[in-house]
């Protein structure tokens, strides 16, 4: 793959490729803990032999089909206790990159942050807080972009919606640039309210029904602290945290 140049102020200025690596994730967190790396700090990847998604699941993808990579970002101007913003800003930012190259598909964020077009996945994203300072993350990203061909039935990606090639290079240079205008509007005031309000708007399943515990539940939106609102037919509501129970979306 090519050098990135995406045009960010810092996001992605500072980045390192493999053509193979175990996780792009584990390296960023390996470099943090030996020493200090820029804020922005990129790290890409054609092939990930032990790419992970969220609760430990395997990330599986095709050598040198998708986007795959992991962001460095501090989030000292954030109070510990509202970090949860982080994977709305993130969901939000990926979201929107995805719109430039595929305008006529409507993209959702699935909570917590997967993106799916047409109800199948294409895209995930796992953020990891560095082992005692909850205030820095390590961001990684897959997005579906060349492959077609998936285990699961409930996955697509570009090629498969557009049916044509997408330079992977720019795809990563979009979600740098997308994060960063996010990242800059999570500093200013009420940038989280607008973060949320934003996840809201694209959030899958939105005013519709989804089965949780044999009991039909409206998604009514997402809090700021993550949390799932949830109203059933006697109106009356719950939140859940991610994986307190397992949802039906379909």
């Amino acid at each position: 793959m090519e050098i990135l140049s995406p045009k960010t102020l810092f996001v992605g200025h500072c980045s390192v490729f493999f053509e193979q690596i175990d996780s792009t994730n584990t390296y960023l967190k390996n470099r943090i803990a030996s020493e200090n790396i820029p804020n922005g700090m990129l790290v890409y990847s054609n092939f990930q032999t032990n790419g992970r998604g969220q609760n430990n699941n395997i990330w599986s993808s095709q050598e040198g089909k998708n986007a795959l990579f992991s962001l460095f970002l501090n989030f000292s101007f954030l109070p510990t206790e509202h970090m949860a913003i982080v994977s709305q800003f993130v969901a939000v930012a990926v979201c929107h990159a995805l719109n430039q190259f595929l305008p006529e598909q409507t993209i959702k964020i699935k909570w917590p942050n997967d993106l799916f077009v047409n109800d199948k996945k294409i895209a995930g994203i796992l953020i990891e807080n560095i082992i005692g300072n909850t205030n820095k993350c390590v961001i990684g990203v897959g997005i579906n972009v060349n492959q077609i061909d998936f285990q699961t039935l409930n996955t697509t990606s570009i090629r498969i919606e557009k049916n044509e090639l997408t330079d992977r290079k720019k795809i990563i240079e979009a979600c740098c640039e997308y994060i960063e205008k996010y990242y800059r509007l999570l500093q200013q005031t009420n940038g989280s309210k607008l973060i949320n309000e934003l996840f809201v708007k694209h959030l899958y399943k939105f005013n519709e029904k989804i089965i949780l515990e044999h009991t039909s539940w409206t998604v009514l939106g997402v809090d700021l602290d993550g949390r799932l609102i949830l109203e059933n037919e006697k109106m009356e509501k719950r939140k859940l945290i991610h994986n307190e129970r397992k949802i039906q979306w379909n």
